[in-house]
């Protein structure tokens, strides 16, 4: 659901953990993705209007790398591709979809190819987190 007035934030700021910078919510148009997703009609409403989209992009958390190679010529001009990790840098990887009929977002993760309707949890501060996700809580006693 869209954020009643008292919400701070127009999508969600977190991501599992993740800052999230949002593209500004365009005027009512029709979207292309590529690959398209699966034609959706609301869940809340019905509706097969085309939803207003915006791309999200996903940022990493501080020391956080990705699995690369790294090119090395060897003495007989032969390239050898070695295994290294790299800084990660932030990446488009999440598309919001606000139904124009009735007051739903929902969000496709494309990295892992699920869907979220939000709720007004999602909207404060923390963000939206993973329903697996477990917290570790700290006992100091």
């Amino acid at each position: 659901m869209r954020p009643t007035p008292i919400a701070t934030f127009a999508l969600p700021p977190r991501w599992d953990g993740h800052e999230v910078t949002w593209e500004t919510m365009p005027v009512p148009t029709v979207s292309f993705i590529c690959p398209p997703p699966e034609p959706r009609y609301c869940g809340n409403c019905g509706s097969f209007f085309p939803p207003l989209m915006v791309r999200g992009l996903r940022h990493p958390l501080d020391g956080e790398t990705f699995d690369s190679t790294r090119a090395k010529t060897g003495r007989f001009g032969r390239t050898v591709h070695i295994p290294t990790e790299v800084p990660a840098w932030p990446v488009y990887d999440l598309a919001a979809f606000r139904c124009p009929t009735c007051p739903t977002d929902e969000v496709w993760d494309i990295r892992t190819d699920e869907w979220w309707e939000l709720d007004l949890d999602d909207y404060g501060p923390a963000g939206s987190t993973h329903p697996d996700t477990v917290h570790e809580e700290t006992n100091d006693a």
